[in-house]
């Protein structure tokens, strides 16, 4: 191609973006930006100088077209890319999760600057670094924190990883994701038995077993720190420091379901109808992890499944062979995992019944 053929096209396709035709445009960016093509550095400067011009010219699809064409090259203008990058999620797309030229700085941009399609094109991207990954946890976007655990190559930090569990407590949509990771240590992955249902517990005990574990990890240390510390204001002892399985089943023996319901609201903070909410979230699990935390023993859970969950849903559990299920759910949850679902739990609870 002849520079003097080469610039009347470029005149052309400007003529035909400013009357609202911006076809040819793309069809520039067809056969002047492919691989294949073998541009002097004159013709593929003023090949990008026209897409400059009419690139806010031209219809959405095209600018697409476009945005494909360039996602694959090292070599596009920054302020060109940077357009793009920041356009209508269908033009952006191939842009942030292909082009290799986007910086963390500038991914760190654009995720500030946009909504929640263009972070999750970015949670998609290969070999993300912890610094943009960290960027897309603080959206507080569970589906993008959901897209970011899904996608196995991005490097996910130690606070990064805390944040996930924290949050997978209250939601469940997060637990295969990060069990699913190869980089979770095994002590974070047997922390979450006590929330996660029966199938990622049998995943778990299957594929994260005690000769796997790392003595120190960062990762283990930022979770157990943000577990533990995510206190409710929840005095788990009386005032001579025992628990408060005693007295509970006292309140059962004195006043039955209801009674038990006033005495744990106490304990909790929450009203009746409020505890009952938070108790019976998962059937017989989440009254597993409730009885745990209160220090109780298997055979005061035993006694307390009937009363609270009801004698047909108990007879159900026989019927259907679940009930040992819930007594090994009780057995494998530990007491200070209990007490740190509890406490996530009472804040969710709270900020539903106040």
């Amino acid at each position: 191609m002849t520079n003097a053929s080469y610039e009347r096209l470029l005149q052309l396709a400007h003529q035909r973006a400013l009357d609202g035709k911006g076809g040819l445009a793309a069809s520039i960016a067809k056969m002047c930006l492919d691989s294949r093509a073998d541009l002097s550095e004159e013709e593929l400067a003023l090949t990008f100088e026209i897409l400059r011009n009419l690139i806010d010219k031209v219809e959405i699809q095209i600018r697409r077209t476009i945005a494909d064409y360039l996602a694959e090259r090292m070599d596009v203008p920054e302020d060109l890319l940077d357009f793009l990058a920041n356009d209508a999620i269908n033009v952006a797309y191939p842009i942030l999760t292909h082009s290799m030229q986007l910086t963390d700085d500038k991914l760190i941009e654009v995720i500030d600057r946009n909504g929640k399609g263009h972070q999750l094109a970015v949670a998609r991207r290969h070999g993300l670094s912890g610094t943009v990954s960290d960027h897309l946890v603080k959206t507080g976007d569970l589906d993008v924190m959901t897209q970011l655990l899904k996608n196995l190559s991005a490097e996910i930090t130690p606070a990064g990883f805390a944040e996930a569990v924290r949050q997978s407590v209250l939601c469940e949509e997060l637990h295969a994701p990060i069990l699913h990771r190869r980089d979770v240590p095994a002590a974070v992955a047997r922390r979450m038995t006590a929330w996660v249902g029966d199938v990622l517990r049998d995943y778990i005990a299957r594929n994260y077993t005690a000769d796997a574990e790392v003595v120190s990890d960062s990762v283990t240390e930022a979770v157990d720190a943000v577990l533990d510390a995510q206190s409710a204001g929840i005095d788990w002892y009386d005032s001579a420091g025992r628990d408060h399985a005693q007295s509970l089943m006292g309140a059962l023996e004195d006043g039955g379901e209801s009674g038990f319901a006033q005495a744990v609201g106490k304990v909790l903070g929450l009203d009746v109808a409020a505890v009952r909410d938070t108790v019976r979230r998962d059937g017989a699990a989440s009254l597993a992890v409730a009885c745990r935390a209160f220090g109780m023993d298997k055979a005061q859970f035993s006694y307390v499944l009937a009363p609270v969950l009801g004698d047909d849903v108990v007879q159900k559990m026989r019927r259907d062979d679940t009930l040992n299920h819930a007594l090994e759910r009780f057995e494998s949850v530990g007491k200070t995992d209990a007490q740190a679902v509890m406490n996530a739990w009472c804040q969710a609870a709270r900020s539903v019944h106040h």
